[in-house]
C-alpha cells in the first residue's frame, strides 16, 4: 500500500453550484451575457445567464443583425443537423444501446426523414457550394465568422461581413423554399 496524501481532503473542497455557473465579473463587464427569464419545472422563475458571445449566430441574434425568419431557418437546419447526428460529439452516442421511451424504429425513420430533408434543403444550393460550406462551418461548426468569410477569397469587404452576408443569404432562401 501506498502512503495517503494528507492533502487530498483540501484538494477536493465542495464549490458551490452557484459559482460553477456565474460568469465572472471580468465575463460580465465585457458583455456577451444576457439573462434570460425561464419557467422552471416546479412553477417557479429562474433567471440563468446565456452566453451570446460563444457563436456567431448567437452575437447576431443578440445585436438584432437577423431577423426572426432567418432564425428560424438556421434553428431548423441546426435541428436537422441534430437529428442526423451530424454534429461533433464530444462523447460517444450511447442511445441505441440504453433504454428510451421511444422506440428505435421511430428515431431510425426520423433520422432518414431528417437526412432526407436536409439533402433537399442544400440541393438548393447546388451552384454555391462554397456558400452553403461557409454557412455550415459558421452554423454548425461555429466557426469564426472572420475565418469562414475570408476562405471566400479577398476583397473590399472584411471576412466577419462577408459571412454574414452569407449567412442571411442562405437563411432566407431556405426560410423562403420551406415557407417558414
Amino acid at each position: 500500500m501506498g502512503r495517503k496524501n494528507r492533502n487530498a481532503a483540501k484538494r477536493k473542497a465542495i464549490v458551490p453550484i452557484e459559482e460553477l455557473v456565474a460568469p465572472t465579473p471580468e465575463q460580465l463587464a465585457r458583455g456577451g451575457f444576457v439573462r434570460e427569464i425561464v419557467s422552471a419545472e416546479d412553477g417557479g422563475k429562474v433567471s440563468p445567464y446565456v452566453n451570446t458571445g460563444h457563436d456567431p449566430v448567437a452575437r447576431w441574434v443578440a445585436a438584432g443583425k437577423l431577423d426572426q425568419r432567418q432564425k428560424a431557418a438556421i434553428d431548423t437546419v441546426r435541428r436537422l443537423w441534430h437529428i442526423t447526428g451530424l454534429r461533433q460529439r464530444v462523447t460517444a452516442n450511447y442511445g441505441e444501446r440504453t433504454a428510451m421511451s421511444v422506440s428505435v424504429e421511430l428515431c431510425a425513420n426520423t433520422a432518414i426523414d431528417a437526412k432526407a430533408d436536409l439533402a433537399r434543403i442544400e440541393g438548393y444550393f447546388d451552384g454555391l457550394k462554397p456558400y452553403w460550406d461557409c454557412f455550415t462551418n459558421v452554423c454548425r461548426f461555429g466557426m469564426a465568422a472572420g475565418v469562414a468569410g475570408s476562405e471566400l477569397g479577398y476583397g473590399d469587404r472584411g471576412g466577419d461581413i462577408r459571412a454574414h452576408m452569407i449567412v442571411c443569404f442562405i437563411a432566407d432562401k431556405i426560410a423562403e423554399r420551406e415557407r417558414i
